[in-house]
Formats: C-alpha cells, sequence, structure tokens
C-alpha cells in the first residue's frame, strides 16, 4: 500500500508539471508584456508590481517572469488536501472497525468527526498559508522545502492508516 501511495503522489506531481509549464508560455494570463506595451505610461500598484495606467493590468519585468509559481507547488497543495482527506476518512473507517487512534493529541478530537475535519482541514492549509507566505517573502527554496515535509508527514500517516486498514480486513 505504500507503493501505491508512493505511486499515486509521483503520478500528480508530474502530471501536474506539464500542464502548468504550458499555461505559463512568457507571459502569464491577464499579464502585459513591457516589451509589447512600450508606450503605456506605468505606475507602481500598493504591492510594488508596474501596472499600466490606462488598462490597470500588471506589466512585467526581466524579474516578475522568474517569480511564477512552479508547478510542483500547487502539485504539492493538491496533495496535501488528497492525503489530509484520505488520513481524516481512513481514521473514521478504522476506528468504526475497532482500530484505536495512534496519535495521543488526536485522541479527543477523533470522538466528534465534526471536529476532526477541522483539524484535517487546518492541517492541510497550514502548510499551504506558510509556503505561501514564503514565496511572496522570495524564500522559494523554503516554501517548497515546507510542502514536501508537510506531504511527507502527510503520507506516512496515510501509510500508516492503510496499513492498519489491510491489517483489520484480513483479520476480519
Amino acid at each position: 500500500m505504500v507503493r501505491v501511495a508512493a505511486a499515486v503522489c509521483i503520478t500528480v506531481i508530474t502530471a501536474v508539471s506539464p500542464a502548468r509549464a504550458a499555461d505559463r508560455a512568457d507571459v502569464p494570463p491577464g499579464a502585459v508584456d513591457a516589451s509589447a506595451d512600450s508606450a503605456a505610461v506605468e505606475t507602481m500598484s500598493p504591492v510594488g508590481q508596474a501596472r499600466n495606467v490606462e488598462t490597470g493590468r500588471a506589466v512585467l519585468s526581466g524579474d516578475a517572469r522568474t517569480s511564477t509559481r512552479p508547478a510542483a507547488l500547487p502539485g504539492l497543495y493538491a496533495m496535501l488536501a488528497g492525503l489530509e482527506a484520505y488520513d481524516g476518512y481512513s481514521t473514521l473507517h478504522g476506528l468504526a472497525l475497532g482500530a484505536r487512534e495512534a496519535n495521543g493529541t488526536m485522541h479527543g478530537v477523533v470522538e466528534s468527526p465534526t471536529a476532526m475535519w477541522g483539524v484535517k482541514a487546518a492541517a492541510a492549509v497550514t502548510p499551504m498559508l506558510i509556503a505561501e507566505h514564503l514565496w511572496r517573502h522570495h524564500n522559494r527554496p523554503g516554501a517548497l522545502a515546507t510542502m514536501i515535509v508537510a506531504n511527507s508527514v502527510a503520507l506516512a500517516v496515510a501509510a500508516n492508516n492503510a496499513r492498519v486498514l489491510h491489517q483489520l480486513s484480513v483479520v476480519r
């Protein structure tokens, strides 16, 4: 089951990468290339991005093109959401089959499915928010590392849950 989970994760990352790379050609959607609109008057927006005064659209500089997110980052976001959803489902299913929660901090939470799903949502969203913050503050390796670590932990938990579920189904 660990092999299946790893294969799914690798498939998601590799499937998302080419599609996202094709979408990013030279200029992101909605942006204007500075060389194509050289006569336009530019102004700086409050967030520091050059904007065309007439159209309000972003005008790219050479540095702005390199700041687009790598295709792996949204893929890692999707993977983490999927792993947390599987963790929630497999935990509830395992508890219904007679398993016990191994994580001591989750003992009180798993008694209420609503509370457990809230914790699962927070566990998925928090690393994404941290990664976005790091990305915006030009710590791109930190953003990717945050998501890789969060996905690795979630994958280990999901693989353990799959192993427990398999053991419970073999016993029955």
